[in-house]
């Protein structure tokens, strides 16, 4: 008999199913889902789903080891493996899979860069029988607000030629200097920023100028790279005037607001086996958002050197405006994984200009 294997990722919802019933079945939990009641709108809150079908320009990956397309945005988080590893947790058994297999599903099944990207308490998994149906949901939320907001731009910036909505800070202001970091600066092409909620055990980076790579891993791993000559070149006198924010100074960073639904269809449909028995992926199905802007951070799927002119090398006016391809991070501090990473190639999820948010 064929059992029926389906894993649902709604939004920051991530939903396991498998059916017939097993005898593990039973130590499953029904839930209770109640309808939230309306709330006065405000910054954090999450725009409508839109399907990813819809979109041209932004592919999801499971898991950060997927190859990806070039001129596309990327995105990531780590619920979905977090459902993933729940199944297999059930099943008791090691998962066999075959040289029939996509590539996508390998991944899934050998990655391990999502552990311990989240403490335990931070995420949430559960497993219920509806109908017959086994399912595991795992849901994590992230809002990371600043401490004070940073400035909003009164124009906009040319992002590959085409105008969106921006923050960051324009005229100098010491309270923004306090939670934001500059953490590798090469020139206005190839820098690294830190943003720095009041949740201080996480961690906002912005990187740009990271070279073509083929996964986020790698991407990750060079902006690792790229931190630790930081904290290298940050000690000393020459290049000190890089790593702090100097009167002259401006940051720009594109808004960012979406909240999206995507089939995994590289899984939909693979077979694999489970102490002899055959299951089929029916579906895999995920929902992200993501809210960046001048009040803080939302994912649901920062001492200062100062320098005077007598420093070897005179500071130049540094222009951290991100208008070009690049890659943003969110971890915790006190961990390697992080369980956010995103690949802005294109417009297609920033705000527009004269774009209004309902």
């Amino acid at each position: 008999m064929k059992s029926i294997f389906q894993i649902l990722i709604i939004g920051k919802v991530f939903v396991i199913s498998i059916a017939p019933a097993f005898a593990f079945f039973v130590s499953c939990n029904s839930i209770n889902r109640s309808v939230d009641k309306p709330i006065e709108k405000k910054w954090s809150d999450l725009p409508e789903v839109v399907s990813v079908d819809n979109l041209t320009q932004t592919e999801f990956v499971p898991t950060l080891e997927n190859e990806f397309p070039q001129n596309k945005n990327i995105i990531y988080a780590p619920a979905f493996l977090y459902a993933w590893d729940t199944l297999r947790t059930l099943f008791s058994f090691p998962i066999t899979i075959s040289d029939s297999n996509t590539a996508d599903f390998t991944y899934l099944n050998n990655s391990n860069t999502y552990y311990n990207s989240l403490n335990r308490d931070e995420y949430h998994v559960n497993c219920y029988l509806d109908n017959g149906v086994i399912t595991a949901e795992a849901y994590f939320n992230k809002t990371l607000p600043f401490s004070t907001p940073l400035q909003k731009a009164d124009a906009t910036i040319l992002f590959n030629k085409e105008k969106v909505a921006c923050f960051g800070m324009y005229d100098f202001d010491h309270e923004i200097t306090r939670f934001t970091k500059i953490l590798y600066y090469e020139n206005d092409d190839r820098f690294i920023i830190e943003l720095i909620p009041q949740d201080t055990l996480h961690q906002i980076i912005l990187a740009m100028g990271i070279p073509d790579v083929k996964s986020l891993i790698e991407a990750v791993g060079f902006i690792k790279q790229e931190i630790a000559v930081g904290e290298k070149e940050r000690k000393t006198f020459s290049n000190a005037w890089k790593y702090s924010f100097n009167n002259s100074d401006i940051l720009s960073i594109p808004s960012i607001r979406f909240n999206i639904g995507a089939h995994y269809k590289n899984l939909e449909g693979q077979t694999f086996s489970v102490n002899g028995q055959k299951y089929l992926f029916l579906t895999a199905y995920q929902r992200t958002a993501l809210i960046l802007n001048e009040n803080g951070a939302v994912v649901e799927s920062f001492a200062r050197a100062a320098a005077d002119t007598a420093m070897t090398e005179k500071p130049q006016p540094k222009k951290l405006i991100f208008d070009k391809t690049f890659f943003i991070l969110i971890k915790r501090v006190d961990r390697t994984n992080p369980y956010f990473v995103m690949k802005v190639d294109n417009t297609e999820l920033l705000i527009k200009e004269k774009e209004t948010i309902e």
